[in-house]
C-alpha cells in the first residue's frame, strides 16, 4: 500500500512509502510512488515533475481506466492522477435488448477474460454470431451485444415484389413475390434470425414453338423460334378471303391453342356462265367474298328451274343455275 504522506510531530513533514520513512521534506514537499514508473529507480519527485505510471496486465489506474498515465506531482502533494491501479473487472450490462443473461446475481462482477452466454429479445440476435460476451479493457464484447435482426431485398431473374419494395426488412417482415412471364405462382420471403425463410418457388412453364401456318394466309409478323407461356400471335387472310373464327393463336403450357381458317372467295367465269346461258344480272366484280350473294339472268331461253337465280358464294364454291330455250 503506497501513502502519499502524512505529518510526523508537530510542524514537521515527512514522506512515507511503505513502512519505509523518509528524512523531512523541509521547503519542498515531495511525492512518493510505490507502483513501476518511468523514469525509472525512483520514487520520489518534486512539484512540477510528471511521470508515467503503468498497471500490470490485468489492471488499469481506476479513474482514466488504462492501463498507462501520464500523472503530475502537484505543489500540494498530491498526484494530479490518483496512480492507483485496480484490477480490470466488469459489471452486468444494463442493456434492454438481453433477454437472458447468465450469470447468479452474487457473481455479477467478472474480471478480465471471463465470459457470460447470454441471449437476446425477439428481434434482435447476437453480434457476430457468438454466443457468449467476453470481458475486456473497453467493456463487454461484442459491442453492441445485440443487434437488430434485418434481411437485405432478394431479387429473383423469375418474380417481382408486389407492394413497397425496401432496400433492407425487418425481424418477421414478410415479401410477397409474383412470377414473371414464363413462371406460373407467386411465393412469399419471412426474414428470420438467420435469414430469409422461402414458401414456395415459381414454377417454368414450357415455351412454344414456331407457329402452325395458316392455309391461304400468314402470320402480321415475323415468327420467331420460341413463344413464352401466355404470349399471342396474330394471323390474316390473303386478299378476298375471309377469316373463320379469332385471328389470334395463344401458346399455352407449350401448346398453340386457337383456331382459325380462311374460306376462298368465288371466282365467276365467263366460259362456265356462257355454257349455261346465263350472265350477271347487274355489272359488278367478278370476285365474291364467302357468304357474298350473287343474282344472275338468262341471255336466251328460260331458267331451267333446278337451280335459282340467286346464289351465294361458299368457300370457294359457286352454284351456277342454267337457262334453255
Amino acid at each position: 500500500k503506497c501513502v502519499t504522506y502524512f505529518l510526523f510531530g508537530a510542524g514537521s513533514r515527512v514522506c512515507a512509502c511503505g513502512d519505509h520513512l523518509y528524512a523531512p521534506c523541509s521547503q519542498i514537499l515531495r511525492c512518493v510512488l510505490c507502483v513501476l514508473v518511468r523514469p525509472a529507480h525512483r520514487s520520489r519527485f518534486s512539484p512540477g515533475e510528471t511521470v508515467t505510471v503503468t498497471c500490470e496486465e490485468r489492471y488499469w489506474i481506476g479513474r482514466t481506466r488504462t492501463r498507462s498515465v501520464e500523472t503530475t506531482c502537484n505543489e500540494d502533494g498530491q498526484w494530479s492522477v490518483r496512480p492507483v491501479c485496480q484490477e480490470v473487472t466488469c459489471i452486468r450490462p444494463q442493456d434492454r435488448l438481453l433477454s437472458r443473461w447468465e450469470a447468479s446475481w452474487r457473481d455479477e462482477t467478472k474480471k478480465l477474460g471471463d465470459t457470460v452466454r447470454y441471449t437476446c429479445i425477439s428481434g434482435y440476435r447476437r453480434k457476430d454470431g457468438v454466443t457468449r460476451a467476453t470481458c475486456t479493457r473497453d467493456g463487454w464484447e461484442p459491442n453492441p451485444l445485440c443487434e437488430e435482426i434485418k434481411c437485405r431485398r432478394q431479387q429473383f431473374n423469375n418474380a417481382d415484389i408486389t407492394g413497397k419494395i425496401q432496400a433492407e426488412y425487418r425481424y418477421n417482415d414478410r415479401v410477397q413475390y409474383n412470377c414473371r412471364r414464363g413462371y406460373e405462382g407467386s411465393f412469399t420471403l419471412t426474414c428470420r434470425e438467420d435469414g430469409w425463410h422461402r414458401s414456395n418457388e415459381c414454377t417454368e412453364i414450357p415455351p412454344c414453338g414456331i407457329p402452325p401456318a395458316l392455309e391461304d394466309g400468314d402470320t402480321k409478323t415475323a415468327i420467331k423460334e420460341h413463344y413464352s407461356h401466355n404470349e399471342t400471335i396474330e394471323y390474316m387472310c390473303q386478299s378476298h378471303y375471309i377469316m373463320e373464327g379469332e385471328p389470334y393463336k395463344t401458346c399455352l403450357y407449350g401448346e398453340w391453342t386457337g383456331h382459325m381458317r380462311c374460306l376462298r372467295p368465288c371466282i365467276v367465269n365467263e366460259d362456265e356462265m356462257r355454257q349455261h346461258n346465263i350472265t350477271l344480272k347487274s355489272s359488278g366484280t367478278k370476285y365474291l367474298v364467302h357468304d357474298e350473294i350473287i343474282e344472275f339472268r338468262c341471255t336466251r331461253g328460260l331458267s331451267t328451274g333446278t337451280v335459282a337465280m340467286r346464289q351465294r358464294c361458299n368457300s370457294g364454291v359457286l352454284v351456277l343455275p342454267t337457262c334453255r330455250e
